[in-house]
């Protein structure tokens, strides 16, 4: 049921943001400047990437991580955004494994690879 949320995310991603078939760093930062979620970069991070949903929804990303991770990231915003504020990463049924194996299903979508 995921991956199928994500190829629907990816495919509303494609018709309401301009992306190129390789989306790029600069491509999903507009987008998620346009839906409200604050990109920063940090050289403290260890993890490649990190979405925080409060108090501003917020993607914080490694100094030298790629688009595939703000992909990633993205995608948590959207199970979030959809959740009505209250983060439900996994609906009764799922598993964190299958949210992130969504997540980078959606990268690899956006992304190529």
């Amino acid at each position: 049921m995921l991956s199928d949320r994500a190829a629907y995310a990816a495919q509303e991603m494609r018709r309401l943001y301009p992306l190129s078939s390789r989306a790029t760093t600069a491509e999903l930062t507009a987008v998620c400047e346009a839906r409200g979620v604050q990109v920063v970069r940090s050289r403290e991070l260890v993890a490649p990437g990190v979405y925080v949903p409060r108090p501003l929804p917020t993607i914080i990303l490694r100094w030298d991580a790629g688009a595939r991770v703000l992909a990633h990231e993205l995608f948590h915003h959207l199970v979030d955004d959809q959740s009505d504020g209250c983060c439900v990463y996994c609906y009764p049924g799922e598993t964190l494994n299958e949210l992130e194996a969504a997540a980078e299903r959606f990268a690899s979508l956006l992304c190529g690879g």
